[in-house]
């Protein structure tokens, strides 16, 4: 069983998050979004199909793994979708070796959630109120993920709602998504701060493999400063006194 997280920070270059190591960064490899297949079942062909695509990841959404499933399983990162992560759930699920588990908030317990080898990915909905949104980043989890908002294609409203969640949170920060995205909508995406893409098979593996490439090309998001370091001002009639520096002329 891989480290999910130590993996995914040699991928994107980035200082090793809470349960990795220190990655030296090697500039002679492009940045890159990471790519995971979402997948309802496993089988020998589509094993196969998948190991085209190459994606760094896969998640299953089903529970119900025997071990011949399990072993088809075993030349790729994988993790399971559950509903929510409680002891049983864990005992139950961890005894497949997953890589990664996603679960959401309602219903699930903090006891399981122990830092160790297993990646805890949290799925929120992407209207999440913003005082929830406020406390994501103080979580025991290590990635965020959401969907897409239900709109025909990536508009600035998309943006603008997955733009603040990100703003919140500086763990990993992926995507779910069930339609084809071209290029330039994968690049502003990147550049709003999503780290990778959950695509589902539905798709197909062409259009996944056109995507890969795609995804392969996006250059690296723009750096900015974190909306954490940034003090938020609340404008709700409450005054804020600024030191004038002025005034420090009068004296010359």
């Amino acid at each position: 069983m891989t480290n999910i997280i130590d993996k995914f920070d040699k991928i994107t270059k980035t200082a090793s998050r809470s349960l990795g190591f220190r990655i030296t960064k090697n500039e002679d490899i492009n940045p890159s979004c990471i790519l995971i297949i979402s997948i309802q079942s496993i089988t020998k062909q589509s094993a196969n199909s998948l190991k085209k695509i190459n994606p760094d990841a896969i998640i299953i959404y089903t529970e119900n793994l025997p071990k011949t499933k399990i072993q088809l399983l075993k030349d790729f990162s994988w993790g399971i979708n559950i509903n929510s992560l409680t002891l049983d759930t864990a005992e139950k699920n961890l005894k497949k070796e997953p890589d990664f588990i996603m679960f959401r908030i309602e219903n699930t317990s903090v006891e399981p959630l122990e830092e160790g080898g297993v990646g805890r990915f949290l799925y929120v909905e992407n209207d999440i109120p913003e005082l929830q949104v406020r406390y994501l980043e103080d979580l025991p989890i290590d990635v965020v993920v959401t969907t897409l908002p239900n709109e025909p294609n990536v508009s600035l409203n998309s943006l603008l709602i997955l733009a603040n969640i990100r703003s919140y949170i500086t763990k990993y920060f992926f995507i779910e998504c069930s339609k084809v995205l071209s290029i330039r909508e994968l690049q502003e995406l990147r550049d709003i701060g999503v780290d990778g893409f959950i695509f589902d098979e539905s798709i197909g593996i062409n259009k996944v493999l056109e995507l890969r490439e795609n995804i392969n090309k996006l250059r690296d998001k723009k750096p900015k400063s974190s909306q954490k370091d940034k003090e938020r001002v609340s404008f709700a009639g409450e005054s804020v006194d600024v030191e004038d520096d002025d005034d420090d002329d009068d004296d010359f």
